[in-house]
């Protein structure tokens, strides 16, 4: 009855990628026309642990991987039911490869980051702010 009566929510998860220099990892989706760049994300599978849900995005867009350190946030999506669960993360190995859905990868500082979703820039934002 529980299923049936609430609404279903898709559920989410972004890497803020930090690196040693204060720069974020930014990659840029085949998918997407404007605001290409962008942090790694997806979908969580059905009963998957958001952790592994966020590492696992991670290596399979861009080859590249990431330990885990705190959520940032959890934020419910503007466009959709959704919410998604914003993790800090600081890389840990990997070397970049192209998939389908990314082409390119970089790291950033936040004064030169390319144009990215509003609330994304956000994320690095404070991100960094709570590295200091």
């Amino acid at each position: 009855m529980l299923w049936v009566m609430n609404q279903k929510y898709l559920a989410g998860v972004i890497a803020v990628v930090l690196n040693d220099a204060g720069e974020v990892l930014l990659l840029r989706h085949t998918y997407r026309r404007e605001r290409a760049w962008g942090l790694p994300a997806g979908w969580l599978r059905g009963r998957e642990d958001p952790i592994l849900a966020v590492r696992r995005e991670l290596a399979e867009e861009s080859g590249l991987s990431a330990q885990v350190l705190y959520p940032l946030r959890i934020d419910p999506g503007a466009r959709r039911p959704q919410l998604d669960i914003v993790y800090v993360c600081r890389p840990d190995g990997g070397t970049f490869r192209p998939s389908p859905e990314v082409d390119a990868c970089g790291w950033f500082p936040l004064d030169r980051l390319p144009d990215v979703p509003d609330e994304q820039r956000e994320y690095v934002r404070q991100a960094l702010a709570g590295r200091r």
